[in-house]
């Protein structure tokens, strides 16, 4: 499951964090509160595949030319 879209955080943010709940489908506002919509139109530069996103972190580390073999 990701836990966290671009539409997930905006849409939380546009509405309040301050009662945000998670559970196993996802997260939820599940409360009152002023919100910000700016969270709508803000790219999160959320992961979509953790797993292939910590590889691709790795190998790019172990092939910078300023990291010591």
């Amino acid at each position: 499951m990701e836990t966290f879209t671009n539409e997930i955080m905006g849409g939380l943010l546009s509405r309040s964090l301050k009662t945000a709940s998670i559970d196993a489908s996802g997260w939820h506002d599940c409360g009152e509160g002023p919100g910000c919509t700016d969270g709508k139109y803000i790219n999160w530069l959320t992961i979509k595949n953790q797993e292939e996103s910590v590889l691709e972190d790795v190998k790019r580390i172990r092939n910078h030319p300023l990291v010591p073999s």
